[in-house]
């Protein structure tokens, strides 16, 4: 059997031994305004991570679903401001995106935000369908945070499947996000073999067991964006500078 698809099996397996969390309950640990914490590593070492937290988290199941697939669609300025705050490490900064939940059919329009204290808090409207360009009413939303003048375009859209751990009595999140890919009107690219992985806590905790997990298997925390990675990806008209040594790490990983 060819390995991608044993190790593919054995993920299932795992995800599928995990008890579930259904999307009712999922209120108790919404933080929209919180601490996140990410990491990124190749895809064989999930399974292992996995097998060590089992039993201490749940897993978020949708329609019997536990893998689940999502859709961003990113807007920025024209002269591509949120990514150039990124890139400079400015410390308030933001994405605006449409979301889409794409087995349960949902779709929001989302704010985010970073504090220059490591804070992210995430603004959001749900929206009736998937869109490709601000409608006025979204733009209405959007503008207390934008300025009033400010234009937003379509830059790229980004796919992956997402598989989400929570943990009720410490009140976090872990997602693990897989089949990372972006594109836009001209290309494609996807980013084979990398997990993306984040830690949401109301404050920072290196008690939590899967932090305390990932540091056993080498995996540190790891400041990344993946709206970046893929505007510097599709894109060879934007500054990349400070961002050569995550793609290189990037690089490393997905060709291992």
């Amino acid at each position: 059997m060819p390995e991608a698809v044993q190790n593919s099996l054995n993920l299932h397996t795992i995800i599928d031994l995990f008890d579930p969390i259904h999307l009712n309950a999922m209120d108790k640990v919404s933080l929209m305004d919180r601490i996140d914490t990410k990491f990124i590593f190749h895809r064989q070492q999930l399974v292992s991570i996995l097998e060590k937290v089992l039993g201490h988290y749940t897993v978020l199941e949708i329609d019997g679903n536990r893998v689940m697939g999502y859709k961003n669609q990113y807007f920025d300025t024209k002269n591509k401001q949120f990514y150039t705050d990124h890139h400079n490490g400015k410390g308030n900064r933001m994405k605006i995106r449409i979301r889409a939940y794409t087995d349960s059919k949902r779709y929001y329009l989302e704010v985010k935000q970073k504090s220059n204290k490591g804070r992210t808090k995430k603004l959001r409207k749900s929206i009736s369908d998937f869109q490709t360009m601000l409608s006025q009413e979204a733009m209405e939303f959007v503008k207390p945070h934008i300025g009033s003048d400010a234009l937003l375009f379509p830059m790229l859209q980004n796919t992956f499947q997402r598989i989400t751990l929570v943990n009720i009595l410490t009140g976090e999140r872990a997602t693990f996000d897989t089949d990372i890919c972006f594109n836009n009107d001209a290309q494609e690219h996807s980013m084979n073999n990398l997990v993306v992985a984040e830690l949401k806590q109301a404050s920072f905790n290196r008690g939590s067991l899967l932090f305390r997990v990932l540091k056993k298997e080498a995996i540190h925390p790891y400041r990344i964006s993946k709206y970046c990675m893929g505007l510097l990806s599709l894109s060879d008209d934007v500054k990349y500078n400070l961002f050569k040594e995550k793609l290189l790490r990037i690089k490393k990983i997905t060709a291992a």
